[in-house]
């Protein structure tokens, strides 16, 4: 990740809401923890560009999928917090960026293709999995989780294209198809049922694609059980795939040098 310059690119929202539940719900506290560690990342990493992306609200896949992300709960004060933040990351000279109708991921999935096309890396800062279909080998990597402490040590967790397909048995380009099998609990996306992470990673390395699949179903190694409900869930995995699929081309206007 050296040998090119650096686009850093945060998920401001994830950064915000994962730091005020690590608090106990103090969502007072959260954005001085947020900026801090940011500041620490931007001197480690020493980045081209730094670009927060963040949430607007509802977005295209709620009207996909009625239930999306229904039911979540919300902190006291996280509105507040993601504020304050992005005043904080705005006063220090970073960039906030937010289009309406798309996600952070949207808009980070557009800043990273940006990045490559500009003949840079990219360092994604949020533990958000819909992020690992952007891990292109050698040029695209993941910090999952980092924490500056001068007394215990750094500890920064990392997921590339080479861990992820150590941890998974499946490649970045697989990862939706993956995600469409197994579904997200989180956000209230079903997968189909009865595939869990085993049986969707053996029917992609028998098959490469969900595509192939549907085209040779009995390659696969899964049960008629499994099979039928592969087969009924067809018209479902088209629509979770336009779910899961990030978008590349939000209109949002990305730096071409350093900033």
């Amino acid at each position: 990740m050296k040998e090119n310059p650096i686009w850093l690119l945060i998920d401001g929202n994830n950064q915000v809401v994962t730091t005020a539940h690590g608090a106990r719900g103090d969502c007072e506290a959260a954005p001085r923890y947020v900026f801090n560690r940011i500041e620490r990342l931007v001197n480690f990493i020493n980045p081209l560009n730094v670009i927060t992306a963040w949430d607007t609200g509802r977005t295209f896949r709620h009207d996909l999928l009625p239930g999306y992300k229904a039911g979540r709960s919300r902190l006291d004060g996280i509105d507040t917090a993601i504020q304050t933040t992005k005043r904080m990351l705005e006063d220090a000279g970073h960039r906030n960026f937010v289009s309406e109708g798309f996600e952070a991921d949207d808009i980070i999935a557009t800043c990273c293709k940006d990045a490559l096309e500009a003949g840079c890396n990219a360092v994604i800062y949020s533990a958000d999995a819909d992020l690992h279909q952007l891990l292109v080998r050698d040029h695209v990597s993941q910090l999952l989780h980092a924490k500056f402490d001068r007394r215990d040590g750094d500890e920064l967790q990392w997921i590339t294209a080479t861990k992820l397909f150590e941890k998974y048995g499946i490649t970045p380009s697989q990862w939706v198809d993956y995600r469409c099998l197994v579904g997200d609990e989180s956000d209230k996306v079903k997968g189909v049922p009865t595939i869990g992470p085993k049986t969707a990673g053996d029917i992609l390395a028998a098959c490469g694609t969900l595509n192939r699949f549907y085209e040779e179903p009995f390659r696969a190694p899964i049960t008629e059980r499994q099979h039928s409900k592969m087969m009924n869930a067809k018209d479902h995995i088209d629509l979770l795939r336009q779910i899961f699929t990030l978008i590349r081309d939000v209109p949002i206007e990305t730096p071409v040098g350093a900033i």
